[in-house]
């Protein structure tokens, strides 16, 4: 059903003018969310607006704790004793052209 969403927002978003304001803009948005909204499913048998079936899905409850992710990267130390990682360029204490593993925890 995203997609679908997807192509409908960017079918809208091509038949904007120029010279729309953003309050306009943002009408025509909420109308279409409002059209989006009452399109008809059938779901076993029976006939619902996509509206009602979000309706009926509840959220999930958030995990007490984050999802424990970690992330490792093998790089290389330039011969400046840097090492490139997530936009920093920490200094490493190896000759150059060691490779290093580079781990990051949540």
């Amino acid at each position: 059903m995203e997609k679908a969403n997807h192509s409908a927002a960017q079918r809208w978003w091509h038949t904007v003018p120029d010279a729309l304001t953003v309050e306009q803009a943002q009408s025509g948005v909420d109308k279409l969310a409002v059209r989006m909204d009452e399109r008809r499913r059938s779901v076993d048998g029976v006939k619902v607006t996509v509206a009602e079936l979000a309706d009926a899905e509840p959220m999930l409850v958030l995990p007490a704790l984050p999802f424990p992710a970690e992330l490792e990267v093998v790089r290389t130390v330039s011969p400046q004793a840097l090492v490139s990682f997530e936009a920093a360029r920490p200094t490493m204490p190896h000759h150059r052209t060691d490779v290093v593993p580079l781990r990051r925890t949540p």
